[in-house]
C-alpha cells in the first residue's frame, strides 16, 4: 500500500472526474509516489497540458498534510484505490476516483447488492412514496441503497433505508465539511449514524454545479442496479442512469403519468428498454443467483404508514391520480398480501458481521446473454433475441437519448442481459471462510488513515 500522502496530493492536482489521471497512473504503474518522484524529463512526454504539469512539478505537501489532520480532528475516513476497503468496482470505471473521503460505517460493497435510487429534486407525492416504499424494502432484504443526499428522490430514498434499519450511502458534490442541502442536516447525521456519508471532493470545497454530474459516476460505479424514480428528459437522474449504461449496470425505472414532465424522462427509459419497477421485488428478482437476502421480498410486507411523508404508503391510490392502473403503477398494495412484517433491528456493520451474503464470482462486465422474459417479449414483437423492441420513438426523444448515450437497442440490449448466465456465486458459511470470518472479527475496525 502507497503512503495516502501520495494519493492525496494526486488528486489535488487534477479535476475530479478528469481521465488524465487515468493515463498517468497507467503510465507509471499505479504507483502515485513515483508520479511524486518523477523529474520533467519523465512526466513533460505524458502530460501535454502545461498547467497540469506545473502541478505535478511542485512537490510541495503543505495542503495534504493540512487535510490529513482535519481528517484526523474530524473523525473523517480515508480511502485511497489500494485500501482494503475501497470499493473495488470504482477501480474498473473510467476517471476512478483518487480519494474517498467518508464518515459512518463502511458496507461490503463486494457482498452486498448495491442500488442506487435517484431522481427529480421535485418530486410527486408519488414519486416520492414510491422512493421511500421500494428504498425501504430494498434496504429489508439487505441491499444496500445508494443516492445523493439531494432534496426530493434522493432523501426518500434515504429516508425509507434509515427507517428499514438497512444500509444507506450517500455521495456528495462537496467536501465532507459542508452540509448540501441545508436543509438536510439531519438526515446527514443519521446516516452517519448508522450508514455512511462519501465524497471524493476535498474539505472545503463548495457544492458547484458541474460537481454533481461527475459525482454521479461514484453512484452508478458502486451500484450493481439503477432505478430511477422521477426524472425531466435532462435531470441529473439520467446522467446517473447514462453512466449506469456505459458502466454495463442494469436500468430500472418507475412508470409514471403520460405527459407529466416529471416523468418524461423515466418514461422514455422504460420505452428503450429499462425494466418498469413497481415494487424491490421487481428489482431483487434479477440478483437472486448472485446475492443471498435476508428473506425474499416475495414475503415482506409493507409499512403502513410512510414516515417520511407521514402519509399512507398506498401506492395504487397515487397510481390512479397520476393516470395508471394497478398493474403498471406501485405494488404495495399486493405487497401488504405477499410481504412479512421487516425486521427493523439497526443493522449490524458488514464489517464485523456479515449476514446471508455470498462470495461473487469474477465475470466478465462486457458480456451479456437476453433472457427468457425479454426472448418471449421479442418473439411477440417479431424480433430476434437481443435485438431489442422496436418502438416508436419521436426524433425529439431519439435527439435526448443519443445526447445521454442511449439508442434505440443500445438500452434493452443491455437492459436485459442474463443474470443467471453469469457464474453462480459459491455460497459459504455466513458468506465467509472461517479464517475471514475470524479475520473479519480481529480487524472489524477500519484500519485505513484517519
Amino acid at each position: 500500500m502507497y503512503d495516502v500522502r501520495y494519493w492525496l496530493w494526486l488528486s489535488l492536482i487534477f479535476e475530479t472526474g478528469s481521465p488524465m489521471s487515468d493515463s498517468l497512473l497507467h503510465a507509471f504503474n499505479h504507483n502515485p509516489r513515483a508520479i511524486y518522484e518523477a523529474d520533467k524529463p519523465a512526466l513533460a512526454p505524458l502530460c501535454s497540458n502545461e498547467n497540469i504539469l506545473s502541478r505535478l512539478l511542485d512537490k510541495r505537501l503543505n495542503r495534504v498534510y493540512g487535510i490529513l489532520d482535519y481528517c484526523q480532528k474530524e473523525n473523517i475516513g480515508i480511502l485511497t484505490p489500494d485500501s482494503r476497503n475501497f470499493p473495488s468496482s470504482l477501480l474498473k470505471i473510467q476517471s476512478q476516483p483518487l480519494v474517498l473521503y467518508y464518515k459512518g460505517r463502511l458496507p461490503d460493497f463486494s457482498r452486498s447488492l448495491g442500488v442506487a435510487v435517484v431522481g427529480t429534486r421535485s418530486v410527486t407525492p408519488y414519486g416520492s412514496s414510491a422512493a421511500y416504499t421500494i428504498s425501504h424494502d430494498l434496504a429489508s432484504t439487505g441491499a444496500v441503497v445508494v443516492s445523493g443526499m439531494a432534496l426530493g428522490a434522493d432523501t426518500a430514498a434515504h429516508r425509507g433505508a434509515l427507517d428499514a434499519g438497512g444500509h444507506t450511502v450517500a455521495f456528495l458534490g462537496c467536501g465532507m465539511d459542508i452540509i448540501y442541502p441545508k436543509d438536510n442536516k439531519m438526515l446527514m447525521q443519521e446516516i452517519i449514524a448508522s450508514g455512511t456519508v462519501m465524497t471524493e471532493y476535498a474539505p472545503g470545497l463548495p457544492p458547484e454545479g458541474r460537481h454533481f454530474p461527475v459525482r454521479n459516476r461514484l453512484i452508478s460505479g458502486v451500484s450493481n442496479a439503477i432505478l430511477v424514480i422521477e426524472a425531466a428528459e435532462k435531470s441529473g437522474a439520467l446522467i446517473t442512469a447514462s453512466h449506469g449504461l456505459k458502466q454495463g449496470k442494469l436500468i430500472y425505472a418507475v412508470p409514471g403519468k403520460v405527459g407529466e414532465l416529471s416523468s418524461t424522462g423515466t418514461n422514455l427509459l422504460i420505452q428503450n428498454g429499462a425494466k418498469m419497477v413497481t415494487s424491490a421485488k421487481d428489482i431483487i428478482s434479477d440478483f437472486e443467483s448472485l446475492y443471498e437476502f435476508r428473506y425474499s421480498p416475495v414475503a415482506q410486507k409493507t409499512p403502513k404508514t410512510n414516515t417520511f411523508s407521514g402519509k399512507s404508503t398506498d401506492l395504487n391510490t397515487e397510481s390512479h391520480a397520476h393516470g395508471l392502473s394497478d398493474a403498471q403503477g406501485s405494488s404495495a398494495v399486493r405487497r401488504q398480501e405477499e410481504i412479512k412484517t421487516p425486521n427493523t433491528e439497526p443493522a449490524k456493520s458488514p464489517i464485523t458481521e456479515i449476514k446471508a451474503t455470498v462470495v461473487r464470482p469474477q465475470h466478465n462486465e462486457g458480456i451479456s446473454t437476453p433472457t427468457q422474459k425479454h426472448d418471449e417479449r421479442s418473439a411477440k414483437h417479431g424480433v430476434a433475441s437481443g435485438e431489442g423492441i422496436p418502438f416508436a420513438i419521436s426524433e425529439r426523444d431519439r435527439a435526448v437519448l443519443s445526447e445521454l448515450g442511449f439508442t434505440d437497442s443500445s438500452a434493452s440490449q443491455k437492459q436485459e442481459r442474463l443474470v443467471a448466465a453469469q457464474p453462480r456465486p459459491t455460497v459459504l458459511y455466513n458468506g465467509m471462510t472461517e479464517e475471514e470470518a475470524v479475520a473479519a472479527s480481529v480487524g472489524a475496525k477500519e484500519t485505513e488513515i484517519y
